[in-house]
């Protein structure tokens, strides 16, 4: 789940510098409304994902948190992102 987590980060990442080149055109806040979108989405189903393999025994406490906090690392990097845009 950790390497997930990275290549979605680096997915958005690129969408985002994608939307930069493209920032003086017209269909540029639905662009920047789709990265955002995703960005939720994959912050849901991570999570969903990770509580069901907790609940499964997939999962023991010291992965759950160390994945939690990749989860909320990835999501300030995005937000970084997303601030200087």
């Amino acid at each position: 789940m950790k390497a997930c987590s990275r290549v979605v980060l680096f997915a958005l990442a690129a969408s985002t510098c994608r939307w930069t080149r493209h920032a003086g055109s017209s269909g540029s806040a639905a662009a920047l409304q789709r990265v955002d979108a995703k960005a939720a989405a994959f912050d849901g189903a991570f999570r969903t994902r990770l509580f069901n393999a907790v609940r499964s025994g997939e999962l023991d406490g010291l992965q759950t948190s160390s994945l939690m906090n990749d989860l909320g690392y990835a999501g300030r990097i995005f937000q970084s992102l997303r601030n200087v845009l």
